[in-house]
């Protein structure tokens, strides 16, 4: 077990996200810092990432009024939403919207993020606490509406597994191949290990035991709790 070294990220997030916010055309928003936790939201969206630069995990939360979710909603959809559930779906639609946009792309680049799954969109109080401290807070000042973001991180310690040994929440941090399936990748780098996914790669192991290692990241047990909402 090698303790990866944390650092904090060096990104100007603030102009980043004002930048992608225009790009997604989801209007001109403003990124202001604030010193401490804000009130209560009704609806929260949690991104999970992993930043290999600094070996830390990144616990990104977003926290929304429901008005705030539902102007937002119309600005997407351009109509209101019909359910709780697509709005909760819109939510986190928007920041895959936000991922995609080259300018996040670029911050991904140079930071070595690694989005480990998609973001997840619930109510507030259904949410299991974040991993590690607040790096960051920040209140998102779009029209009409205010988001509040926290930034949580830990540094998580990097392994190498064994095929047999891997458990879900690992996070694979280099494509793995079988001996002597060198164009064949069994597991591709980023790649998020899952009950499912444990399963097939059981059947690997047995068909074809190998003692070949994975380098992964372990999630902490906030992220993983969210594989099982």
């Amino acid at each position: 077990m090698v303790p990866a070294p944390a650092a904090p990220a060096t990104v100007d997030v603030a102009a980043a996200l004002a930048e992608a916010l225009r790009e997604a055309g989801l209007g001109q928003g403003q990124l202001l810092p604030t010193s401490g936790p804000g009130g209560h939201t009704d609806f929260s969206v949690v991104l999970p990432l992993y930043l290999k630069r600094d070996g830390v995990w990144i616990d990104l939360r977003l926290g929304i009024q429901r008005a705030g979710a539902h102007v937002l909603c119309r600005a997407v959809l351009k109509r209101p939403a019909h359910s709780e559930h697509e709005l909760l779906g819109v939510l986190a639609e928007s920041v895959q919207l936000l991922l995609g946009t080259r300018t996040m792309a670029r911050v991904k680049q140079v930071l070595g993020l690694v989005p480990v799954f998609p973001a997840l969109a619930a109510r507030s109080d259904a949410l299991p606490p974040a991993a590690g401290n607040p790096a960051a807070r920040w209140e998102l000042r779009l029209p009409d509406l205010v988001i509040q973001a926290a930034l949580f991180s830990c540094p998580v310690v990097v392994k190498n597994k064994s095929l047999a040994h891997l458990h879900v929440g690992d996070l694979v941090l280099e494509a793995a191949n079988l001996p002597g399936e060198a164009g064949h990748s069994l597991l591709a780098a980023g790649e998020l290990i899952t009950a499912h996914r444990l399963d097939s790669l059981a059947e690997t192991v047995a068909q074809s035991p190998s003692t070949a290692t994975v380098a992964v990241a372990e999630a902490p047990e906030a992220s993983r709790a969210f594989l099982r909402l």
